[in-house]
C-alpha cells in the first residue's frame, strides 16, 4: 500500500498488512535446516516417493492459515461491494442487494461477474481464484505445517496480498465513477 492508502486505511486493513509483513518475515527465516523428508503414497503401496518439505512451526502454520482466511474474506467482501457499486442503484434496496450478493452467490460467481462486467481482467480473476484455492487447501488439510517449497509459499503470500490490493484499488475507482 502507498502512503495515501495509509491515511485512509481501516483497522482491518492495517491488521492484514501487519499480518502480511509478519508472515513474510517468518517465512524468510526458513532455510535448509527446516527441510524434512516426507513419504507420499501413490495409487499402490509400491508407489512411494520421498519428498522434501519444509516443516513450519505450529505458530507459523496458524499464521499462514489465518492470513489466507483473512485475505479471502476481504476479497469476498470487496468483490460484493464493487459489484454493488457498479451494478445497483443506491436506493432503498441497497442493503438487500448487498445481502443478496454476499449470501446467494459464491465467491467464484462474484469473480465471474466482476470479469463479465469488465471490472477485472483475466489475470486478476486468476489471482483471486488462486487465493481461494490456497485458502481451501490449507483450511481442509490435516497437516498444513508441511509445505513443498518455502520460496513458492512466500511468492503465493505476496501474490495474494497484491491481488487484494489491486481489488481495493478497483473498488475505489468504481466508487469514484458513481459520484
Amino acid at each position: 500500500m502507498n502512503d495515501e492508502d495509509d491515511q485512509n486505511s481501516s483497522p482491518m486493513q492495517d491488521r492484514l498488512e501487519d499480518q502480511y509483513k509478519r508472515l513474510q518475515k517468518r517465512l524468510d527465516s526458513y532455510g535448509e535446516d527446516d527441510i524434512v523428508m516426507h513419504e507420499e503414497f501413490g495409487e499402490s503401496v509400491a508407489d512411494v516417493q520421498d519428498m522434501e518439505r519444509y516443516m513450519l512451526t505450529i505458530d507459523d502454520s496458524k499464521e499462514l492459515l489465518s492470513f489466507y482466511i483473512s485475505t479471502a474474506a476481504h476479497i469476498e467482501s470487496e468483490s460484493a461491494l464493487i459489484i454493488l457499486a457498479h451494478s445497483f442503484d443506491f436506493g432503498i434496496n441497497q442493503r438487500g442487494s448487498l445481502d443478496f450478493l454476499r449470501e446467494n452467490l459464491t465467491q467464484s460467481d462474484r469473480e465471474d461477474m466482476l470479469y463479465c462486467l469488465g471490472i477485472i481482467d483475466p489475470g486478476l480473476k486468476g489471482e483471486l481464484a488462486r487465493v481461494r484455492k490456497r485458502r481451501n487447501e490449507l483450511a481442509h488439510s490435516r497437516d498444513h505445517q508441511r509445505i513443498d517449497d518455502i520460496d513458492t509459499e512466500k511468492n503465493n503470500v505476496k501474490r495474494a496480498y497484491e491481488a487484494l490490493d489491486k481489488l481495493k484499488d478497483i473498488g475505489i475507482e468504481v466508487e469514484m465513477k458513481k459520484v
